[in-house]
């Protein structure tokens, strides 16, 4: 309430957002602040967008949909495991790096692949996410586990409050359809469940609390991947105010 933000309601449920977009769109709200003066905050727990505003996109090939369709019809087909047994056979680099589940990172290691004959992970090596195209400071609020899991459960159940379910009912109206990526995202996803009867209401909040626990886990093997690699994060209590305020201080002057 007390700092205007950018980036809120950009796009529609059904136009694509990624990285890129987000980099390119950030990054010029970015130039327009700093040619003020303002002071900047870059606020959220989305690694791969963080990384791709501050160090650029890995120049990978782009997308080919004959080739994407392609190996989606595969696993439509012969389902997951046997993608994943093609992406062992071509780039057991790659396989041995992605969750066999995942499909989408699965047939995007199969696409870098039969376009450039180069494995992502060589590809992502070389880019090495080095430079920086700004100064920065880069904060990661540390809370204990049990602490961090309570505030997810209240999270979960203040927005169940402000109104996500009627929100969702009229995304669901206005003919937009749930197996749209943003309504596969946590919250949505359940909720969508919840008003085809998949779930009751108490299954459904468990499952977005569950749901987004397990994010929050995997952001943090995420962060503390990128450490290795060089890039510094501090760490701060999320409850030590006069640290917090120290660090930025201090990142400002």
């Amino acid at each position: 309430e007390a700092v205007r933000h950018h980036l809120i309601d950009v796009v529609d449920p059904d136009e694509e957002f990624n990285a890129a977009l987000y980099a390119d769109q950030a990054g010029s709200v970015i130039e327009g602040l700093a040619g003020a003066g303002k002071s900047i905050f870059v606020v959220g727990g989305t690694g791969l967008y963080i990384r791709a505003l501050l160090h650029g996109i890995l120049a990978t090939p782009p997308v080919d949909h004959n080739v994407r369709n392609f190996y989606k019809e595969i696993r439509d087909r012969h389902g997951r495991g046997y993608l994943f047994g093609l992406l062992k056979e071509k780039d057991p680099l790659a396989a041995a790096q992605i969750n066999p589940n995942d499909w989408v990172r699965v047939i995007r290691a199969l696409e870098v692949f039969e376009q450039s004959g180069q494995s992502i992970v060589t590809l992502q090596r070389g880019h090495a996410f080095a430079g920086s195209h700004y100064d920065v400071c880069k904060i990661g609020l540390h809370v204990e586990r049990a602490e961090l899991k309570r505030r997810i459960t209240a999270r979960t159940e203040q927005m169940a409050q402000d109104g996500l379910v009627d929100e969702v009912r009229e995304i669901l109206r206005r003919g937009y359809t749930e197996n749209l990526k943003p309504l596969q995202s946590m919250g949505y996803k359940q909720v969508v469940g919840f008003l085809a009867g998949r779930y009751d209401w108490r299954q459904t909040l468990d499952l977005i609390s569950r749901a987004t626990w397990q994010y929050a886990k995997r952001q943090m093997t995420w962060f503390r991947r990128m450490e290795k690699k060089g890039i510094q994060i501090h760490w701060l209590d999320a409850h030590d105010y006069n640290e917090l305020e120290t660090c930025v201080t201090k990142m400002l002057q």
